[in-house]
Protein backbone atom coordinates (compact mmCIF):
# COMPACT_ATOMS: atom_id res chain seq x y z
CA UNK A 1 0.00 0.00 0.00
CA UNK A 2 1.39 3.20 -1.29
CA UNK A 3 2.26 5.68 1.62
CA UNK A 4 0.55 9.35 2.30
CA UNK A 5 -2.67 11.20 4.05
CA UNK A 6 -6.15 10.48 3.51
CA UNK A 7 -8.88 13.07 4.02
CA UNK A 8 -10.32 12.84 7.19
CA UNK A 9 -13.62 10.61 6.62
CA UNK A 10 -15.44 13.33 8.86
CA UNK A 11 -14.71 16.91 9.66
CA UNK A 12 -15.21 17.11 13.24
CA UNK A 13 -14.07 14.50 15.77
CA UNK A 14 -13.88 14.82 19.51
CA UNK A 15 -11.44 13.67 22.02
CA UNK A 16 -14.15 10.70 23.09
CA UNK A 17 -14.03 9.78 19.59
CA UNK A 18 -9.91 9.87 19.37
CA UNK A 19 -10.29 7.73 22.51
CA UNK A 20 -11.39 4.42 21.06
CA UNK A 21 -8.23 4.07 18.78
CA UNK A 22 -5.90 4.45 22.00
CA UNK A 23 -4.44 0.83 22.88
CA UNK A 24 -2.22 -0.29 25.70
CA UNK A 25 0.95 -1.51 24.66
CA UNK A 26 2.40 -4.54 26.91
CA UNK A 27 5.50 -6.47 26.45
CA UNK A 28 5.03 -9.94 27.92
CA UNK A 29 8.20 -12.65 28.51
CA UNK A 30 7.24 -16.13 28.19
CA UNK A 31 9.04 -19.55 28.17
CA UNK A 32 6.80 -21.03 26.52
CA UNK A 33 4.63 -22.23 29.63
CA UNK A 34 4.20 -19.34 32.30
CA UNK A 35 3.45 -15.38 31.04
CA UNK A 36 5.16 -12.62 33.07
CA UNK A 37 4.74 -9.17 32.64
CA UNK A 38 7.35 -6.74 31.50
CA UNK A 39 6.60 -3.56 30.89
CA UNK A 40 3.80 -1.79 29.30
CA UNK A 41 3.60 2.05 26.94
CA UNK A 42 0.60 3.56 25.12
CA UNK A 43 -0.19 3.16 21.35
CA UNK A 44 -3.03 4.69 18.91
CA UNK A 45 -4.34 2.88 15.41
CA UNK A 46 -3.42 5.17 12.24
CA UNK A 47 -4.51 1.57 10.13
CA UNK A 48 -7.22 -0.52 11.24
CA UNK A 49 -4.55 -2.60 11.31
CA UNK A 50 -2.04 -1.02 12.56
CA UNK A 51 -0.23 0.48 15.50
CA UNK A 52 1.52 3.98 16.00
CA UNK A 53 3.85 4.07 19.55
CA UNK A 54 7.34 4.68 20.47
CA UNK A 55 10.41 2.60 19.50
CA UNK A 56 11.78 2.78 23.23
CA UNK A 57 8.36 0.97 24.40
CA UNK A 58 9.44 -1.64 21.92
CA UNK A 59 13.07 -2.05 22.01
CA UNK A 60 13.06 -5.14 23.91
CA UNK A 61 11.28 -7.07 21.04
CA UNK A 62 14.40 -6.30 18.88
CA UNK A 63 17.01 -8.32 21.09
CA UNK A 64 15.07 -10.35 23.58
CA UNK A 65 13.36 -13.84 21.51
CA UNK A 66 11.07 -14.78 24.23
CA UNK A 67 9.16 -11.20 24.24
CA UNK A 68 5.98 -11.17 22.68
CA UNK A 69 4.19 -7.74 22.56
CA UNK A 70 0.44 -7.72 23.27
CA UNK A 71 -2.31 -5.14 22.30
CA UNK A 72 -5.32 -4.48 24.55
CA UNK A 73 -8.09 -1.82 22.91
CA UNK A 74 -9.97 0.49 25.09
CA UNK A 75 -13.23 -1.19 24.30
CA UNK A 76 -14.21 -4.64 23.48
CA UNK A 77 -13.62 -7.72 25.12
CA UNK A 78 -10.55 -9.15 22.59
CA UNK A 79 -6.85 -8.64 22.73
CA UNK A 80 -4.32 -8.69 19.83
CA UNK A 81 -0.73 -9.90 19.10
CA UNK A 82 1.56 -8.16 17.04
CA UNK A 83 4.76 -7.45 15.36
CA UNK A 84 6.95 -5.12 14.56
CA UNK A 85 7.08 -3.77 11.11
CA UNK A 86 8.88 -0.15 11.22
CA UNK A 87 11.43 0.86 13.67
CA UNK A 88 13.18 4.37 13.89
CA UNK A 89 14.45 4.86 16.89
CA UNK A 90 16.42 8.03 15.75
CA UNK A 91 13.33 10.11 16.24
CA UNK A 92 11.05 7.01 19.09
CA UNK A 93 8.75 6.09 16.81
CA UNK A 94 7.68 2.31 15.95
CA UNK A 95 5.01 0.65 13.91
CA UNK A 96 3.29 -2.48 15.23
CA UNK A 97 1.20 -4.73 12.32
CA UNK A 98 -1.72 -6.47 14.33
CA UNK A 99 -2.01 -10.49 13.72
CA UNK A 100 -5.80 -10.43 13.66
CA UNK A 101 -8.62 -7.30 14.44
CA UNK A 102 -9.59 -3.86 13.27
CA UNK A 103 -9.23 -0.89 15.47
CA UNK A 104 -10.83 2.80 14.75
CA UNK A 105 -7.99 5.21 12.91
CA UNK A 106 -7.12 8.31 14.77
CA UNK A 107 -6.83 11.68 12.39
CA UNK A 108 -3.66 13.67 12.13
CA UNK A 109 -3.95 17.44 12.32
CA UNK A 110 -2.21 18.86 9.15
CA UNK A 111 -2.41 22.32 9.84
CA UNK A 112 0.02 24.79 12.31
CA UNK A 113 0.10 24.27 15.90
CA UNK A 114 -0.74 27.70 18.02
CA UNK A 115 1.69 28.57 21.18
CA UNK A 116 -0.84 28.26 23.85
CA UNK A 117 -3.32 26.12 22.52
CA UNK A 118 -5.25 23.37 24.81
CA UNK A 119 -4.26 20.23 24.11
CA UNK A 120 -5.32 16.81 26.10
CA UNK A 121 -2.93 13.33 26.60
CA UNK A 122 -4.36 10.13 26.22
CA UNK A 123 -2.59 6.90 27.23
CA UNK A 124 -2.09 4.52 29.88
CA UNK A 125 -0.09 5.72 32.77
CA UNK A 126 1.34 3.19 35.03
CA UNK A 127 1.65 5.36 38.11
CA UNK A 128 -2.71 5.17 38.27
CA UNK A 129 -2.66 1.57 37.37
CA UNK A 130 -0.19 1.52 41.01
CA UNK A 131 -2.88 3.24 42.21
CA UNK A 132 -6.31 1.63 41.22
CA UNK A 133 -4.24 -1.70 42.79
CA UNK A 134 -4.48 -3.39 39.16
CA UNK A 135 -2.99 -7.01 38.66
CA UNK A 136 -1.63 -8.52 35.46
CA UNK A 137 -4.76 -9.92 34.65
CA UNK A 138 -6.68 -6.90 35.25
CA UNK A 139 -3.87 -5.14 32.62
CA UNK A 140 -4.23 -6.84 29.87
CA UNK A 141 -8.29 -5.70 29.83
CA UNK A 142 -9.61 -3.92 27.92
CA UNK A 143 -9.72 -0.33 29.68
CA UNK A 144 -10.81 3.67 29.35
CA UNK A 145 -6.97 5.74 28.82
CA UNK A 146 -6.38 8.72 30.96
CA UNK A 147 -7.20 12.05 30.04
CA UNK A 148 -5.01 14.99 30.74
CA UNK A 149 -4.95 18.42 29.74
CA UNK A 150 -2.37 21.24 29.68
CA UNK A 151 -1.17 23.52 26.87
CA UNK A 152 1.70 23.68 23.91
CA UNK A 153 4.32 25.84 24.78
CA UNK A 154 6.01 26.76 21.21
CA UNK A 155 9.92 28.09 20.59
CA UNK A 156 11.28 24.95 22.77
CA UNK A 157 12.27 22.19 20.47
CA UNK A 158 14.00 19.28 21.71
CA UNK A 159 17.48 17.99 20.03
CA UNK A 160 17.60 15.13 17.51
CA UNK A 161 14.40 15.49 16.19
CA UNK A 162 11.32 18.07 16.48
CA UNK A 163 9.06 17.65 18.93
CA UNK A 164 6.15 19.39 20.75
CA UNK A 165 6.74 20.97 24.13
CA UNK A 166 3.41 20.78 26.54
CA UNK A 167 2.43 20.51 29.81
CA UNK A 168 -0.38 17.94 29.95
CA UNK A 169 0.56 15.76 32.92
CA UNK A 170 2.33 12.36 31.81
CA UNK A 171 3.96 9.56 33.38
CA UNK A 172 5.75 6.19 32.39
CA UNK A 173 2.87 4.62 30.06
CA UNK A 174 2.18 7.44 27.99
CA UNK A 175 4.59 6.66 25.81
CA UNK A 176 3.20 6.33 22.25
CA UNK A 177 -0.08 7.43 23.00
CA UNK A 178 -1.03 10.32 21.09
CA UNK A 179 -1.28 14.40 22.29
CA UNK A 180 -4.45 15.42 20.38
CA UNK A 181 -6.02 18.94 20.21
CA UNK A 182 -9.95 20.05 21.26
CA UNK A 183 -11.43 18.18 18.20
CA UNK A 184 -9.71 14.80 19.06
CA UNK A 185 -7.14 14.88 15.97
CA UNK A 186 -3.90 13.95 16.56
CA UNK A 187 -0.74 16.85 16.98
CA UNK A 188 2.04 14.35 18.21
CA UNK A 189 2.79 11.23 19.55
CA UNK A 190 4.23 11.66 23.38
CA UNK A 191 7.77 10.73 23.94
CA UNK A 192 9.43 11.59 27.04
CA UNK A 193 9.08 13.87 29.48
CA UNK A 194 10.86 16.62 31.89
CA UNK A 195 12.37 15.29 35.33
CA UNK A 196 11.18 17.58 38.84
CA UNK A 197 13.84 17.55 40.89
CA UNK A 198 11.54 19.26 43.57
CA UNK A 199 8.33 18.99 44.58
CA UNK A 200 7.95 22.84 43.56
CA UNK A 201 9.17 22.60 40.05
CA UNK A 202 6.19 21.53 37.19
CA UNK A 203 6.68 18.29 34.60
CA UNK A 204 6.55 18.90 30.85
CA UNK A 205 5.81 16.76 28.37
CA UNK A 206 7.33 16.27 24.58
CA UNK A 207 5.56 15.31 21.75
CA UNK A 208 6.99 14.07 18.45
CA UNK A 209 5.73 16.09 16.05
CA UNK A 210 3.69 15.47 13.07
CA UNK A 211 6.45 16.51 10.52
CA UNK A 212 8.25 13.10 11.61
CA UNK A 213 5.30 11.19 12.21
CA UNK A 214 4.43 11.88 8.73
CA UNK A 215 7.32 11.26 7.21
CA UNK A 216 7.54 7.98 9.18
CA UNK A 217 4.34 6.57 8.11
CA UNK A 218 5.33 7.49 4.22
CA UNK A 219 8.65 5.35 4.83
CA UNK A 220 6.51 2.53 6.02
CA UNK A 221 4.23 2.81 3.32
CA UNK A 222 1.00 3.63 5.63
CA UNK A 223 -1.86 5.76 4.04
CA UNK A 224 -3.15 7.45 7.19
CA UNK A 225 -6.23 10.15 8.13
CA UNK A 226 -5.44 13.72 7.74
CA UNK A 227 -7.41 17.04 7.58
CA UNK A 228 -6.24 20.82 7.90
CA UNK A 229 -9.48 22.12 8.87
CA UNK A 230 -9.73 24.55 11.83
CA UNK A 231 -11.11 23.33 14.83
CA UNK A 232 -14.55 23.79 16.14
CA UNK A 233 -15.86 23.13 19.35
CA UNK A 234 -19.19 21.89 20.31
CA UNK A 235 -19.85 25.22 21.97
CA UNK A 236 -18.85 26.95 18.30
CA UNK A 237 -20.97 24.14 16.66
CA UNK A 238 -23.98 24.74 18.64
CA UNK A 239 -23.32 28.65 18.09
CA UNK A 240 -23.61 28.16 14.53
CA UNK A 241 -26.55 26.09 14.49
CA UNK A 242 -28.26 28.34 16.55
CA UNK A 243 -27.02 31.31 13.68
CA UNK A 244 -28.21 28.94 11.15
CA UNK A 245 -31.57 28.49 13.23
CA UNK A 246 -31.83 31.86 13.63
CA UNK A 247 -31.43 33.03 10.22
CA UNK A 248 -34.01 30.57 9.59
CA UNK A 249 -36.37 32.12 11.19
CA UNK A 250 -35.87 35.81 10.40
CA UNK A 251 -36.21 34.14 6.89
CA UNK A 252 -39.44 32.55 7.84
CA UNK A 253 -41.00 35.27 9.37
CA UNK A 254 -39.69 38.15 6.61
CA UNK A 255 -41.36 35.99 4.12
CA UNK A 256 -44.39 35.58 6.60
CA UNK A 257 -44.46 39.37 6.51
CA UNK A 258 -44.39 39.46 2.58
CA UNK A 259 -46.61 37.37 2.02
CA UNK A 260 -49.41 39.49 4.79
CA UNK A 261 -48.69 42.23 3.07
CA UNK A 262 -49.20 41.13 -0.07
CA UNK A 263 -52.62 39.56 0.90
CA UNK A 264 -53.42 42.86 2.41
CA UNK A 265 -52.75 45.06 -0.69
CA UNK A 266 -54.73 42.51 -2.92
CA UNK A 267 -57.13 42.77 -0.04
CA UNK A 268 -57.43 46.60 0.08
CA UNK A 269 -57.07 46.54 -3.84
CA UNK A 270 -60.43 44.48 -3.81
CA UNK A 271 -62.06 46.56 -1.14
CA UNK A 272 -61.23 49.67 -3.81
CA UNK A 273 -62.63 47.80 -6.80
CA UNK A 274 -65.64 46.83 -4.83
CA UNK A 275 -66.40 50.39 -3.68
CA UNK A 276 -65.84 51.38 -7.28
CA UNK A 277 -68.02 49.26 -8.44
CA UNK A 278 -70.62 50.00 -5.90
CA UNK A 279 -70.53 53.64 -6.70
CA UNK A 280 -70.44 52.64 -10.80
CA UNK A 281 -73.28 50.75 -9.69
CA UNK A 282 -75.04 53.46 -8.29
CA UNK A 283 -74.21 55.91 -10.65
CA UNK A 284 -75.85 53.70 -13.32
CA UNK A 285 -79.20 53.07 -11.63
CA UNK A 286 -79.04 57.30 -11.15
CA UNK A 287 -78.87 57.35 -14.73
CA UNK A 288 -81.29 54.63 -15.72
CA UNK A 289 -83.79 56.55 -13.05
CA UNK A 290 -83.33 59.97 -14.57
CA UNK A 291 -83.53 58.18 -18.20
CA UNK A 292 -86.95 56.55 -17.11
CA UNK A 293 -87.67 59.58 -15.45
CA UNK A 294 -86.94 61.56 -18.92
CA UNK A 295 -88.81 58.56 -20.54
CA UNK A 296 -91.84 58.99 -18.12
CA UNK A 297 -92.30 62.52 -18.82
CA UNK A 298 -92.25 62.13 -22.17
CA UNK A 299 -94.74 59.26 -22.42
CA UNK A 300 -96.85 61.68 -20.51
CA UNK A 301 -96.56 64.78 -22.76
CA UNK A 302 -97.10 62.52 -25.34
CA UNK A 303 -100.55 60.92 -23.74
CA UNK A 304 -101.53 65.02 -22.88
CA UNK A 305 -101.07 65.76 -26.57
CA UNK A 306 -102.57 62.87 -27.87
CA UNK A 307 -105.83 63.74 -25.76
CA UNK A 308 -105.66 67.15 -26.15
CA UNK A 309 -105.49 66.42 -30.41
CA UNK A 310 -108.65 64.24 -29.84
CA UNK A 311 -110.69 66.47 -28.33
CA UNK A 312 -109.70 69.02 -30.83
CA UNK A 313 -111.64 66.79 -33.58
CA UNK A 314 -114.71 66.11 -31.22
Amino acid sequence: MAGGALPARAEQLDVAATVRGVVRVVIIATNGQDSYFVGHGSGFAVAPDKVLTNAHVVELLRTEPNLVVGIIPSQGKRSYGGKIVAYSPGNDLALIQLNEGRLPVSTFFAGAVSDGQHVTAIGYPGAVDRAQGLDLDEMIQPLSPVKTSGTVSMGRASHGFDTLLHTAPMAQGNSGGPLVDDCGRVLGVNSFGSQAESDADAEFGFAISNREVASFLRQAGVSFQRTSAPCRSIADLDAEEARRAAADEARHAETERAQAESRARQMEQARQQAEQDIYSARENAVAIAGLLLVLSGLALGATMMFHAQGREKQ
